[in-house]
């Protein structure tokens, strides 16, 4: 049976607390392959030891995951994460050269450093790489000013195409990274598109749905909402929470309406204080499992997505806004154009408004609450998600069949 070398930066099941899209690439892959996942031991969000609970879910008799021994990856210390890396790709190395020959390489585009180890494998043990991009990290870091030195973010740019250049195979989740991976002069005709799509684990009770409704009308103490808007999603500097905080000041006296946060991050002491200084009915949760996120979306009355403003972080099509879908929930997005925006304009599934126009956000939340009836068409057209294709399932089938697609033999399912 055909051996692919998945070279993962982690391998979360449903009960992670982020993204779990290697997760279900693994399992659709290894129903016509045997699968070799090189993951570091140490969750690099989370920094949680990995076990074979992170991945519960896969056929283990089909996909062999070794756990690298690797640093911590400790974002506040330079150091501690120069540490990391190295010790990742000396174990990535290791395991690449010494488990059986794969028949196809297969990467993610982050980080850097385990790309340029999966395109050396390849090179030396001539096999086809294949390449899942999921982000453009360098350009949006320089867009939200993460990271200001343009010799870094240029080297860091110009590694990253070499190792694509080499890729047989792209395979990007937005279609507005096609576009820039083209304009960068990479082949177009090697570069495909697969949304993330949502997570279609099992659907969460519906006790566990009341229960997180609790949950936020509690955290708001002896004033509870009628109406909660919900964001889901990292707090750091991908995107523009203090636009929607913004907004929310000027709905600190309507005691109808609550934003609840989920998720964590570097700047959410920043956001909390924020908040409080502000008297801005708002509170913040924290980070939680991913099937959590799905019940605490499906509790609230609607979700917020705010983009932040530039070329490439427009490009963004990660899972936040699937979960709302997968939730058939009406969405406020606050931005530019943008790769969400045509989704949520697609399907028809929220009310757009303009970046830096809190008071649009602050109008958007009254005509949901005061209008049932448009919010019910809005949440009709977010269960279009998976007519049209936005489920990891369907984005996992689509990988697999570039993989089959490059080899000598293909595999008939």
């Amino acid at each position: 049976m055909p051996h692919v070398l998945f070279y993962s930066n982690h391998l979360r099941g449903p009960k992670g607390a982020a993204g779990a899209r290697s997760w279900h690439q693994a399992r659709c892959l290894s129903e016509i392959f045997d699968v070799t996942v090189v993951i570091p031991g140490v969750d690099p969000v989370t920094a949680e030891p990995v076990t074979e609970e992170t991945y519960e879910g896969l056929d283990l008799d089909r996909v062999r995951v070794i756990r690298l021994r690797v640093a911590t990856n400790d974002r506040s210390s330079v150091l501690r994460r120069a540490l990391y890396f190295l010790s990742a790709m000396t174990a990535q190395l290791r395991a690449g050269f010494t488990t059986r020959r794969p028949d196809v390489v297969l990467s993610m585009s982050l980080p850097i450093t385990q790309l340029m180890v999966a395109a050396l494998v390849a090179a030396v043990r001539r096999v086809p790489l294949i390449v899942d991009l999921r982000d453009m990290p360098f350009e949006t870091a320089a867009e939200v000013g993460y990271i200001r030195s343009r010799p870094i973010v240029g080297l860091l740019r110009w590694l990253e195409t070499r190792m694509l250049a080499q890729a047989r195979v792209i395979l990007t989740n937005s279609p507005y990274y096609k576009r820039y991976l083209c304009e960068r002069g990479l082949d177009g005709g090697r570069i495909h598109v697969a949304a993330i799509g949502y997570d279609d684990f099992d659907e969460p009770p519906m006790e566990q749905i009341r229960l997180w409704r609790q949950r936020m009308l509690a955290a708001f103490g002896e004033c509870p909402p009628e109406f909660v808007g919900v964001y889901a999603g990292t707090l750091g500097y991908a995107f523009p929470i203090d636009a929607i905080l913004r907004a929310g000041a000027l709905l600190r006296d309507d005691p109808a309406v609550g934003l609840v946060f989920l998720g964590d991050g570097q700047r959410l002491e920043e956001y909390r204080r924020y908040a409080q200084e502000h008297g801005i009915r708002a509170k913040f949760l924290g980070r939680v499992r991913k099937l959590d996120v799905h019940a605490a979306c499906r509790a609230a009355d609607f979700c917020i997505y705010p983009a932040s403003p530039g070329k490439f972080s427009g490009a963004i099509l990660g899972n936040k806004v699937f979960d709302y879908l997968g939730a058939h929930k009406s969405i406020i997005y606050v931005g530019g154009p943008s790769a969400v925006a045509d989704v949520i304009t697609q399907l028809q599934a929220g009310i757009l408004c303009a970046d830096g126009a809190p008071e649009e956000f602050a109008r958007a939340v009254t005509a949901l609450r005061s209008d049932a009836a448009r919010r019910q068409r809005l949440e009709q057209g977010a269960a279009g998600f998976r007519a049209a294709g936005y489920t990891a399932r369907a984005a996992a089938e689509r990988l697999r069949e570039l993989v089959n697609g490059m080899l000598p033999e293909p595999v008939h399912s």
